[in-house]
């Protein structure tokens, strides 16, 4: 069985080689058979690829939002992840200074 269009192309040309005798009718709806095998076989691959996108693009929210709420490691990029500390260090010391 074919599974891509360039093997489908190979078959319907060894079929119109292999059968000189068909009438222009079958040959016709031949031809248009194996376009429609082909759009078919185009547009399987397409929704597949499209699939597994959307499948890692699922995956990556998933995984973004499963990271710390509240915690914006963005910044720490920037102004480093020891001054993040520090400052959450100080607002936990300010919290229990309050109680």
């Amino acid at each position: 069985m074919p599974t891509n269009v360039k093997e489908i192309e190979l078959l319907f040309k060894r079929v119109f080689e292999g059968n000189q005798g068909l009438d222009i009718l079958t040959l016709d709806q031949l031809k248009k058979l194996q376009k429609g095998a082909c759009k078919a076989i185009t547009v399987a691959e397409t929704q597949q690829i499209t699939n597994e996108r959307l499948l890692e693009v699922a995956k990556e929210e998933k995984n973004r939002n499963k990271r710390k709420k509240g915690k914006d490691y963005r910044i720490g990029r920037v102004i480093g992840i020891e001054v993040l500390e520090q400052r959450d260090k100080e607002a936990r010391d300010r919290v229990i200074s309050k109680v």
